[in-house]
């Protein structure tokens, strides 16, 4: 059923798209809000806001299942997947940014990438263009795994459950930029991570990516940076500081490696899914 269910919540994902109904958060940050004036430990806000809501998803899951011979309990979970994507329109955002990019206005694309994923944009202003296309890359790459592949593996490997705590634990990270919710997201990123980077060897070039992935492949270091070098080995394109319209062409060639490294882990899924 777990299988159908993740179908069932990527149709609905190409059918609604990012910017769906399903995905309203406020009421986690109401959660969040109430806790934190009984919890004045970070750890144990982070812990107990997540728990919370995955014991009352368990619990609502388990009532459903029987129903209508499981496919309520389908129709739910697909409704949780649809719930755990990433929130707003990636390919707009690397759209936009190509834009800039062939434009040659790098301040105006690093004000549109730190507005749209965090940061702030004076204090980690980079000193040449070259180096914040860099940046950017790295920082959209990321964007682009923690949308959909954490929220598939820990949906195959734990249920609707698991990726609405990935979900969670990104929104609760991004929310109150405590220590606590951010090593909670680079440790659920850990994993999925490696998996990913490995997925663009294969549908990169393997042989200069090899050392790449190896020196990764078992570090502690953040996700982003594993995928960023991998990346840039796997894809050459991706691997020297660049700006203007070879900046451009570099971002295409990025959405291509995800596209690729997407369509490899569906394929393994329903293979994997067809001989198990």
């Amino acid at each position: 059923m777990t299988f159908l269910a993740m179908i069932l919540g990527l149709l609905l994902l190409q059918f609604w798209g990012a910017d769906n109904p399903v995905q309203r958060d406020r009421w986690f940050y109401r959660l969040r809000e109430r806790l934190a004036q009984y919890l004045q430990s970070p750890l144990w806000l982070t812990v107990v806001a997540l728990l919370v809501p995955a014991l009352l998803l368990h619990w609502a899951l388990e009532i459903v299942r029987p129903l209508l011979f499981g496919l309520a309990w389908i129709a739910a979970a697909g409704l949780v997947l649809l719930y755990s994507f990433g929130r707003g329109d990636f390919h707009g955002m690397i759209d936009r940014y190509r834009a800039y990019c062939l434009e040659r206005d790098a301040e105006a694309a690093w004000l549109y990438i730190t507005g749209r994923l965090g940061g702030d944009a004076a204090a980690a202003a980079p000193d040449t263009a070259e180096t914040f296309h860099s940046m950017a890359r790295e920082s959209l790459l990321y964007e682009g795994f923690q949308r959909w592949f954490p929220v598939l593996f820990y949906f195959l490997l734990a249920g609707p459950v698991g990726a609405l705590v990935y979900r969670l634990a990104q929104l609760g990270a991004a929310e109150s930029g405590d220590e606590a919710d951010s090593v909670l997201v680079q440790v659920l990123d850990w994993l999925p991570s490696r998996l990913l980077a490995l997925s663009f060897a294969v549908t990169g070039d393997f042989v200069r990516s090899r050392a790449a992935l190896g020196e990764g492949l078992f570090s502690g270091e953040k996700a982003s940076a594993v995928l960023g070098r991998v990346a840039g080995a796997a894809v050459p394109e991706l691997g020297g500081d660049v700006s203007g319209p070879d900046a451009e062409r570099a971002v295409a060639e990025m959405k291509d490696l995800l596209s690729r490294s997407a369509v490899l882990w569906v394929l393994v899924i329903a293979l994997a899914e067809l001989l198990f």
